[in-house]
């Protein structure tokens, strides 16, 4: 009965502290969010769960490495801000879907999402007007 009182206690602690950091870091939508944020969110988690989890590790050194893993987010987020070099490591250039009103053409615009049509599309204007031969397996 002990054991469930401790690992009661250290997922509240957990749960709560996880909480206040979060807010602290701010809100975000999915789409807002950053590979960097992502990890960081990933990781804040993962040092949670491991709290509560490993009764190896202490309550307060849990909660002790996650405020740190916090500080040092909101330190490089705010370098991010002043540096576009520390900007771009950790967000990457930004990809041009539009330029001058007009939609950027597939060989510059690199969107994930579109990257196989893009593709596709690029092969298709090769392809125009040569006869393409079929291998049958």
């Amino acid at each position: 009965m002990d054991t469930i009182w401790q690992y009661s206690i250290r997922t509240l602690l957990g749960f709560i502290v996880l909480l206040l950091l979060t807010r602290i870091l701010g809100k975000k939508q999915l789409s807002q969010m950053t590979f960097f944020t992502y990890i960081t969110g990933i990781a804040l988690g993962n040092i949670a769960g491991e709290m509560v989890v490993n009764k190896e590790i202490k309550v307060v050194a849990g909660i002790t490495a996650m405020t740190i893993w916090a500080l040092l987010t909101i330190m490089i987020e705010q370098l991010s801000l002043k540096s576009p070099m520390i900007r771009v490591l950790l967000d990457g250039e930004p990809a041009i879907v539009i330029k001058k009103g007009s939609a950027a053409t597939c060989s510059r615009a690199f969107v994930s999402s579109n990257r196989a049509y893009c593709r596709w599309q690029n092969r298709k204007k090769e392809f125009k007007g040569t006869a393409i031969k079929s291998r049958v397996a």
